[in-house]
């Protein structure tokens, strides 16, 4: 466990975080900005929805990448989806190297 407190510990201090955090904190303070978020959110869950159930999901995809066009056009939600794709490539890879080494010791 000591090392998932390291892990956790850097994570906590790295730039991109900190910077994702403040950026999270400006936007939840935008009630218009924050709306159009929270329905780029719905669309992506039935976007997934409708890929999991395999039916058409032409017509969500679209709405989807519209808004999420249209929410990068904004300074602050650009900076912050690219920090949120980052983050999760970076979480993925930590998740990636734990589930190898747990594998090697079993």
């Amino acid at each position: 466990m000591d090392e998932f407190g390291k892990i956790k510990d850097h994570l906590a201090k790295d730039p991109k975080v900190l910077r994702y955090q403040e950026l999270e904190e400006l936007i939840h303070k935008d009630k218009a900005l924050l709306e159009e978020y929270k329905v780029l959110k719905d669309l992506q869950k039935k976007l997934v929805n409708a890929k999991v159930k395999q039916q058409a999901f032409e017509e969500i995809e679209q709405a989807y990448l519209a808004k999420y066009e249209d929410l990068l056009m904004h300074p602050l939600m650009g900076e912050y989806l690219d920090l949120v794709e980052s983050i999760n490539e970076d979480l993925q890879l930590i998740t990636d190297i734990i589930g190898h080494e747990i594998n090697m010791d079993l």
